[in-house]
């Protein structure tokens, strides 16, 4: 299994590299980019490849003989300079990490400008863009995504970053959250939106989608298995407005998890991951172990003819109850 894993690594690695220089190649404008230069810029990036994400959370031998050691001297509180755990402040050290990722994608996004890679790719005819989650990613919506009471304070920095890239210089952007569709959710989604970071009607309308219609269940093999829909959403977007994606922006694994995300970038939530186990703030006895896993291609054919109309924000405010698309 080990070597299977160390096998599809390498594969991708080399197809990286071979999209990037066929996306960046132009027969016509050959100065446009250059391909070495970009794959630079990206692996500059201090993030690395983690085998762990795809798959069960491992354990090493080692932690397994002091969990009860571990456990009972968390940095969680103290990560966020807090006896509560809900310390957001501009300096504390969740800001700060917040601040050093904003930097880095901001300075990237800039190396991507100046270098031409946006330009490539809009004449190939295509749309650069940004994914973001919303909840702990966008809005601070505590330890239970209580967004509907709780939420109503920006993250820090990452909604400066949106404010200063998205819809500017080519770049889109576009925002998938797990929320339900149902009116009250997505009243008050596309009020935060509005309120937090200037969209606009149309903006909402068209870059806006609630992943929360679709059960998880739907798709997934198993009854611990989260199944990362949003990358069926990324797909359908690629395929049916010839997105191209830049990154995709999240606090858990499902927000960025799958092959059409550009990317992948973790934004900082020490408060839960639900990829090891459950959020389990409001049952702290749920300590099942979780799988996250990607949309195959039979899930996604069932899902895509409708999966775009079926989640936006003004079809969402249609329905009182929850709102469910199961496909074709």
């Amino acid at each position: 299994m080990k070597k299977l894993k160390n096998t599809i690594t390498a594969i991708f690695l080399l197809s990286l590299g071979s999209t990037i220089i066929a996306a960046c190649s132009n027969k016509n404008n050959q100065s446009d980019v250059n391909p070495l230069e970009l794959y630079s810029k990206v692996t500059q990036l201090e993030d690395a490849f983690d085998e762990q994400y795809g798959d069960t959370f491992k354990l090493p031998e080692n932690a397994k003989k002091c969990v009860a050691n571990i456990t009972k001297n968390s940095d969680v509180l103290k990560y966020m300079n807090s006896k509560n755990g809900y310390d957001y402040n501009h300096d504390s050290q969740y800001a700060k990490n917040a601040k050093k990722l904003v930097d880095n994608l901001n300075n990237l996004i800039s190396e991507f400008k100046q270098i031409g890679f946006i330009k490539t790719i809009e004449k190939s005819g295509k749309h650069p863009a940004i994914m973001f989650d919303i909840d702990n990613t966008l809005e601070l919506t505590s330890f239970n995504d209580d967004y509907d009471s709780k939420g109503t304070k920006p993250t820090p920095y990452i909604t400066d970053f949106v404010k200063k890239q998205c819809f500017k210089d080519g770049v889109d952007c576009y925002f998938i959250t797990a929320r339900y569709c149902n009116t009250a959710s997505a009243t008050t989604t596309a009020k935060w939106l509005k309120t937090n970071l200037n969209l606009t009607d149309n903006q909402i309308d068209k870059y806006v989608f609630l992943s929360g219609s679709i059960e998880n269940s739907l798709c997934a093999s198993g009854a611990n298995d989260k199944v990362a829909y949003k990358d069926s959403f990324r797909q359908a977007l690629s395929e049916q407005r010839n997105v191209y994606w830049l990154m995709s922006i999240g606090d858990q694994m499902t927000d960025w998890y799958g092959s059409h995300s550009g990317l992948k970038v973790k934004f900082p939530n020490q408060l839960f991951q639900s990829n090891i186990v459950p959020n389990n703030y409001d049952d702290p006895s749920n300590c099942s172990l979780m799988n996250v896993t990607a949309p195959t291609q039979s899930c996604y054919n069932i899902l895509k003819s409708g999966i775009l109309e079926h989640s936006t924000i003004n079809y969402c405010k249609n329905f009182k109850d929850n709102k469910y698309y199961s496909g074709n």
